[in-house]
């Protein structure tokens, strides 16, 4: 079976909460009905990056960098989304089939548009999100 990325995304968000999953990086502490720690990508003395287990991202408040689990394993391990994919579908015991096609911007962009995605960069961080 082939699996897209929204595939992979899904069953990681069935079966591993994202806290459990990040806090092999980071020590997460629960506070009230969420997940915070300090966050990886910059120096800060208080906790400002917040875990939503239920929709599966994160966000830090201090730097403004957030996404799921693939953005978090490609800026924390300076890896491509592509491994980061592989390393996920490893994890849950999902054979990846065929490798991932690369796409210029233009194509890229028109192609999540007409899947109805919506495309943010912010601060250097490309998130897509299914609408």
């Amino acid at each position: 079976m082939n699996y897209s990325v929204e595939d992979i995304l899904n069953e990681f968000k069935n079966r591993i909460r994202l806290s459990d999953f990040l806090a092999k990086y980071v020590n997460v502490e629960k506070k009230g009905n969420s997940y915070v720690c300090r966050c990886p990508f910059h120096n800060e003395k208080t906790p400002s990056f917040s875990i939503n287990n239920e929709k599966g991202l994160f966000y830090c408040f201090g730097c403004g960098i957030g996404g799921n689990v693939l953005t978090f394993l490609t800026k924390y391990n300076n890896i491509s989304f592509s491994e980061a994919l592989s390393d996920i579908a490893k994890l849950l015991g999902i054979q990846l089939k065929k490798k991932l096609k690369i796409l210029g911007a233009k194509k890229l962009r028109d192609f999540l548009n007409s899947q109805n995605y919506l495309i943010v960069i912010l601060k250097g961080i490309l998130l897509i999100e299914k609408m």
